[in-house]
């Protein structure tokens, strides 16, 4: 409250050295907000957005940590707006024009015009309210709008969908996408809000998640979730376990040892983090975030200690379509077919395939994939991540739970790079797959294959949104264009995915923004969990990009 009031009184005195009125009024406005909230509840939307703003740039300021969102914006500020329409004190130009400075603030901090990192500020839109109402209404649209107007890709814009909302809804977010600007994050309430459920969270509380970064999700106000922090690479455990074994082992025993190595190796991670965790509130307590969070006030204890009402850890998971095809080429190679013995399979994999190239030919083009729409497949993969979703549960150092996750981030290239080349034929040292989609080597007559290729997969198991990442060639901003990618989006809602994203690209365009810069400085890409300019990527990332097929 001493830092509004001090915000307050340095807006008047820039008011009183104000050039014109305008610039005068402007400031004034400033002041008056500043002096009322945060310290009372906000009346206008003008109010609403100063609150969530200066109360957000606070707790990082003070207690750093970085809150990565600005909330679920058509939730909180539409009854605000409605009044003030009502009551003549906004109009919805003067409303978007708020909305873009909102978004202005990430961008200006992201130094977007020259730079390819990520703030991890999200706005939340779309999904429902406590009772589970569908929220549709001009705020999501004006949201949208503004993200079109400014072409703005800093700041993240998670959209949460449904089955119950609106073909108008999801149009407006493909008609985003088909602008080029690949800033959007699609949540399943169908099945997040589910998922939450399962692990034991309250329906209306679940109902209420917001984005918390990339890929992350928590639910406002109640959770404090400890995440995006340490990963777990699949197949490079896989690799330890096939190493370890004998050849008399059957196939049904090694399955069942990678998933007991796999919950061993969680365990252990767990343990460190809650050795570390229990010590969190003498090193950095938070009261002023602590007094926002449901429980906390309650309980008089800190966030920090447990004093949420969900303490929650998430520990990820990846390589996702990697693992499942390397285990289905061990199980089909090895144990069915008797193609060749573990041990060989193993000199071939620790030669990289060098002298065996038709053998991985076989391999690529002989065995059916994860993402080409393989009933049998489908089926394994669905097996295989049902198992791998009880490897979680352990107790973290806030006494809440470790919940089981799949997010990649940019880590499926950065592990891919130390990892050794995998049964399902992918060299050493190469990317893993991304998110729940096919590895980038794998052809795919359709995206919807890829997209039927969940029907097996339960994904309220996974309490943390599990992307599936598509990139398609670019399509026309018109009629066509829009029904391709609605059609997507609800394919994606009947199969009951987790999350989605997408990458609209043209090769050809990207390589000659790598030869001229300069004038294509415009072109953006999702990068994972982030958009950025093409041209200010480092070239690796340029060049994994380049390489995506469609997905």
């Amino acid at each position: 409250l001493d830092l509004a009031a001090r915000f307050a009184a340095e807006a008047r005195r820039l008011e009183q050295e104000a050039d014109s009125e305008e610039e005068a009024k402007h400031y004034r406005k400033i002041a008056e907000a500043a002096i009322k909230v945060p310290a009372h509840p906000a009346e206008t939307f003008y109010e609403a957005l100063c609150t969530i703003l200066f109360y957000r740039e606070c707790v990082g300021s003070l207690e750093g940590i970085g809150i990565s969102t600005f909330g679920h914006l058509d939730r909180l500020l539409y009854p605000l707006y409605e009044a003030d329409l009502a009551a003549g004190r906004i109009t919805h130009d003067e409303a978007l024009t708020l909305i873009c400075w909102l978004l202005m603030c990430t961008e200006v901090r992201a130094e977007a015009h020259r730079g390819a990192g990520s703030m991890s500020t999200t706005i939340v839109i779309g999904g429902c309210d406590t009772e589970g109402n569908v929220i549709y209404n001009p705020v999501t649209d004006m949201v949208l709008d503004a993200v079109m107007n400014m072409r703005s890709t800093g700041t993240k814009i998670n959209c949460r969908i449904s089955k119950n909302h609106p073909e108008a809804y999801l149009k407006k977010i493909a008609q985003v996408q088909l602008e080029k600007i690949p800033t959007i994050m699609m949540h399943n309430d169908d099945v997040l809000i589910p998922a939450r459920v399962r692990y034991g969270q309250a329906e209306e509380d679940a109902r209420l998640y917001v984005g918390a970064g990339c890929h992350e999700i928590l639910l406002a106000n109640t959770e404090v979730c400890v995440h995006a922090d340490s990963w777990i690479n699949l197949p490079g455990l896989l690799l330890r376990t096939l190493s370890s074994e004998n050849e008399d082992i059957s196939y049904d025993a090694l399955y069942n040892r990678f998933i007991r190595d796999v919950k061993d190796f969680h365990d252990r991670i767990a343990e460190a983090r809650k050795d570390g965790e229990a010590h969190w509130f003498e090193y950095s307590p938070m009261p002023l975030l602590s007094g926002s969070i449901t429980g906390c006030l309650e309980q008089g204890m800190d966030i920090t200690e447990g004093g949420a009402k969900y303490n929650t850890t998430m520990l990820s998971m990846l390589g996702t379509a990697t693992l499942i095809d390397s285990l289905y080429a061990v199980k089909k190679l090895v144990f069915e077919d008797q193609r060749l013995t573990l041990k060989e399979y193993l000199r071939i994999l620790a030669e990289d395939f060098r002298n065996d190239e038709p053998f991985r030919q076989y391999i690529l083009n002989k065995l059916p994939k994860h993402g080409t729409n393989d009933p049998e497949v489908n089926q394994f993969a669905g097996k295989v991540l049902e198992d791998l979703s009880t490897v979680s549960g352990q107790t973290n150092g806030r006494g809440g739970k470790f919940m089981p996750s799949f997010y990649p981030h940019y880590l499926f290239h950065d592990m891919g790079m130390l990892t050794g080349a995998t049964p399902d034929g992918r060299h050493a040292g190469t990317d893993l797959s991304r998110g729940v989609s096919a590895s980038e080597f794998i052809e795919t007559e359709s995206v919807l294959n890829l997209i039927l290729s969940m029907r097996d997969i339960d994904f309220t198991r996974y309490a943390e949104s599990f992307c599936t990442e598509i990139t398609l060639p670019l399509l026309e901003n018109d009629s066509t264009g829009s029904q391709v990618l609605l059609g997507i989006i609800q394919t994606f809602l009947d199969v009951e995915g987790s999350s989605l994203q997408m990458n609209l690209l043209d090769r050809g365009l990207l390589l000659e923004a790598q030869k001229d810069p300069e004038n294509h400085r415009n072109v953006t890409v999702r990068v994972c969990g982030y958009s950025a300019a093409f041209v200010w990527l480092e070239e690796d990332k340029q060049e994994e990009i380049m390489k995506r097929m469609i997905r």
